[in-house]
């Protein structure tokens, strides 16, 4: 069976999960920049839009965290994340997606980053398809997908969503008042999309073929260590640790 959702019931679906849920949605910045924005309004909240400032990794690894505490006496508190500290990450797109499960390969196996783990089990994820935004990945990315998330939103018009299950979470939204039956499935979306997918396979060999280019002399140049870019990387888990002790 598949699931219709209108926009505005969209949005009520949103706001149910403000009581027992931190909300993270894309919204606009400035004129053309857009971010993963903190209980946003639901008047805030964007349905369309091309790549975010920065990826929605963020909710699962903060720019900056207290990982643990220390007493005087020498009692060690680990400040792990509660299953209280739930989350709704609404709105995210497939090229995200891809790299969320890129760092459940590295930060959930073999060796476990606990506080990843738990945050990301704490975390309901809703997708939207964007490939009619974004002609590079509708080009290079496959249109299906499988995993990595609770729901997949596919935009039939301008105001409804083909809603594609991703987990037992995701098959218990689509029983809520906010979704309705439908004949309509994802390879009739698919087809009116027209994606002509590529291989980007390409782009390996050409990374290989280079290695010895003068160009990655030249851009390291450019570099100033600032480490921003372990930001902005969807799939950089790069991190520092400090000791600081109140005196």
């Amino acid at each position: 069976m598949n699931y219709l959702i209108s926009q505005s019931n969209l949005l009520k679906l949103i706001n149910s999960f403000r009581k027992d849920h931190t909300i993270f949605a894309p919204v606009k910045v400035g004129k053309s920049d857009y971010q993963f924005a903190k209980n946003p309004d639901s008047s805030e909240i964007v349905f369309r839009y091309p790549l975010t400032i920065l990826p929605p990794k963020k909710v699962f690894l903060p720019p900056k965290e207290l990982l643990l505490k220390r007493s005087k006496s020498g009692q060690l508190e680990e400040l792990l994340p509660q299953a209280s500290d739930r989350t709704l990450l609404f709105g995210v797109h497939l090229v995200d997606i891809h790299g969320i499960l890129y760092l459940d390969k590295s930060l959930e196996e073999p060796f476990v980053d606990e506080y990843y783990r738990r945050r990301r089990a704490n975390t309901v994820i809703i997708g939207i398809s964007d490939c009619q935004q974004n002609k590079y990945l509708a080009e290079t990315l496959a249109p299906d997908v499988q995993e990595g998330f609770d729901l997949y939103l596919e935009p039939i018009s301008d105001s409804e969503y083909l809603a594609i299950v991703g987990s037992p979470i995701g098959q218990k939204l689509v029983g809520s008042k906010f979704f309705q039956e439908t004949q309509i499935h994802q390879g009739k979306v698919e087809s009116t999309r027209a994606i002509d997918k590529k291989d980007p396979d390409y782009l390996a060999k050409v990374i290989e073929a280079t290695m010895d280019s003068k160009i990655w002399d030249d851009l390291a140049k450019q570099c100033i260590a600032c480490g921003i870019c372990s930001y902005v990387c969807p799939v950089c888990y790069c991190t520092d640790t400090v000791d600081s002790m109140d005196l």
